[in-house]
């Protein structure tokens, strides 16, 4: 069985692009913001959102919340979101969406040609298709790491400086950090909390991104109000800010040393709690636990690692209440509604606070929900106008250095046909991630750092556009002889 999942919508992470997860792990479709929570069913993949509205990140144009799922408005066709007080989207054509604090009470789209977003309290950025990364919301602290501070909302977006091949970011209280493809993590804002991971924990600023030294081989980063998490290829997790693991200081990033074999992290911004989702099912809660999210029977402000829940596939740390689905597609929660029940997030439960993760069913007729699944981004590959296919793949190639099929790479059917945002992954059969390219004439010599891979089946997988239509996907699998 080949372990590696498609580009996904969902949660905070996102794989396919060899980021984001590691192994058997594939996001699901439904997510939790601060205090409210969000999922996708029906075919035209509309985002529906339930709980508190006060920011007006139910995006529905008010900011009265509803225990009831509601329509988010023009967000049909969505391909990826990311949830905090500010939240953010992708569409299938890529656009990217802003709505709630410091953007209105309604989406509104203010940059194209995204791959990634992460939202947070005031600030929701993006990872454009070619590496680059542009925020939009309060730059209060230098967080966009564009040189400068400013203490007035824009929806304009504005680009970090010198990074170059983003992956994903994540939004902190203070401080932006980006993971790059190289595995390399860089952070900009402010040091307050040592949230840049530099030793240091004042109040300087850096309004350009400076590299988290100690870390190496990352493939997801995570951040919440006080801390930031990575974790790295071979399932370890490393924190920085505030050790939510032991309540002490961690102005470089520290290994948490009872998390082994993680293959998914959690965390949202404002919460000050994370979760983790090791490779036997088995999820893990640390951190702040006043309203009892991390569903460890009891409330107090900072709790140490514990396995809190088995058999579990996917695990959505908010601020308030926290959601996980097991292997049944069973959904649970634990934690608190903010404020009334006119905002609950119980869905068919009473409205009550519960301190260990309990089952709920989101598959009653009047919610227009559905049972958890794994969220696959939609593929459009089927040729139905007639026109030529304009890239393909072959199914096996030979890097023995004799100048004949040594290369791995797409073929073009005719040089006339433009190709945008185009971008080729190639896996081996545990998940990790080899190569990957944005260039559509580059392609794989069968080396992964520098190091012969064996005769075995891979995995590919490319996403591109022609103008004006939507993102097409072609994956399967490929054999390397020599």
């Amino acid at each position: 069985m080949l372990l590696i999942s498609q580009t996904i919508n969902g949660q905070n992470s996102l794989v396919g692009d060899g980021f984001g997860g590691r192994l058997w792990y594939k996001p699901y479709n439904y997510t939790v913001g601060s205090y409210s929570a969000y999922s996708i069913c029906d075919s035209d993949r509309q985002l529906l959102g339930w709980g508190s509205n006060q920011f007006g990140q139910l995006g529905i144009g008010t900011n009265i919340g509803s225990p009831m799922p509601t329509i988010i408005p023009g967000m049909n066709r969505v391909y990826y979101f990311s949830t905090g007080y500010l939240m953010g989207a992708i569409r299938e054509d890529r656009s990217g969406w802003v709505w709630g604090n410091a953007a209105g009470n309604l989406p509104t789209k203010v940059i194209d040609n995204v791959t990634f977003v992460d939202a947070g309290i005031n600030i929701c950025a993006f990872v454009k298709s070619d590496g680059s990364v542009f925020s939009v919301g309060a730059n209060y602290h230098g967080q966009f790491g564009n040189g400068a501070k400013s203490w007035m909302a824009s929806l304009i977006p504005s680009q970090m400086k010198n990074i170059h091949g983003a992956v994903r970011t994540a939004q902190g209280q203070y401080t932006t950090c980006v993971l790059l493809d190289d595995g390399t993590v860089w952070c900009a804002g402010s040091d307050i909390g040592g949230g840049l991971g530099n030793g240091i924990s004042d109040t300087s600023t850096h309004l350009e991104p400076i590299q988290v030294n100690v870390l190496s081989n990352i493939i997801d980063i995570k951040a919440n109000t006080i801390s930031n998490l990575a974790l790295d290829e071979f399932g370890d997790v490393w924190i920085w800010g505030t050790n939510l693991a032991t309540n002490s200081n961690a102005p470089t990033p520290v290994k948490i040393d009872s998390l082994h074999d993680i293959v998914a992290i959690s965390g949202c911004n404002d919460g000050t709690h994370f979760m983790a989702l090791d490779e036997e099912g088995i999820c893990y809660s640390f951190g702040g636990n006043m309203f009892g999210q991390c569903g460890q029977s009891i409330t107090t402000f900072s709790v140490g690692v514990k396995d809190v829940s088995d058999h579990v596939v996917d695990i959505m740390a908010g601020e308030t209440f926290s959601y996980l689905i097991k292997d049944d597609g069973s959904l649970w929660a634990s934690g608190t509604t903010l404020g009334s029940s006119s905002n609950s997030i119980w869905l068919n439960l009473i409205d009550s606070p519960r301190y260990v993760f309990t089952k709920i069913d989101p598959n009653i007729d009047s919610f227009a929900l559905c049972q958890p699944s794994e969220y696959t981004f939609p593929t459009d590959i089927v040729n139905l106008s007639g026109e030529d296919i304009p890239i393909f793949f072959p199914n096996a190639f030979s890097p023995n250095e004799d100048g004949l099929n040594s290369i791995y790479r797409a073929i073009q059917s005719s040089k006339n046909l433009k190709i945008e945002h185009y971008h080729l992954s190639i896996y081996n059969r545990w998940g990790n991630l080899l190569f990957h390219t944005h260039a559509i004439d580059q392609g794989w010599d069968g080396k992964y750092r520098n190091v012969t891979q064996p005769i075995e089946t891979y995995f590919y997988m490319a996403t591109y556009n022609l103008p004006g239509k939507s993102t097409r996907v072609i994956k399967g699998d490929l054999v390397l002889i020599r």
